[in-house]
């Protein structure tokens, strides 16, 4: 499977794992193969019914530092997209915002639906 996420900010940015993506999705923006991680989507159980939603996080790498400029503002509360491709099918995992951004040699992005 082939996995990327878009952060709605201006420009757009596009993180992806592998450079096959480039041939089966039409990326927005600015786009990097920078992408390490994208962990479960978990969502808490509540009885008496709690507001909290859905939430995933994301792994950047910025080794380097090169991404350290792009997120030096952190874009919280900004409309995020996570999609996949397997079995020449695109779909979508993930829709929320970005609540919380860790800056250092791994970008951790915190989403929340």
């Amino acid at each position: 499977m082939i996995v990327w996420v878009q952060i709605n900010t201006q420009p757009i940015y596009t993180f992806y794992t592998v450079e096959k993506v480039k041939e089966v999705a039409q990326l927005k923006g600015l786009s990097f193969r920078r992408l390490l991680s994208v962990g479960s989507i978990a969502r808490s159980c509540s009885v008496s019914g709690g507001s909290e939603g859905a939430n995933l996080s994301v792994s950047l790498d910025n080794s380097d530092g090169f991404l350290t400029e792009f997120f030096k503002v952190p874009p919280h509360r900004v409309k995020t997209l996570v999609s996949g491709y397997h079995n020449e099918k695109t779909f979508e995992l993930f829709r929320g915002i970005i609540t919380k951004i860790a800056l250092a040699s791994e970008i951790q992005i915190d989403m929340e639906f």
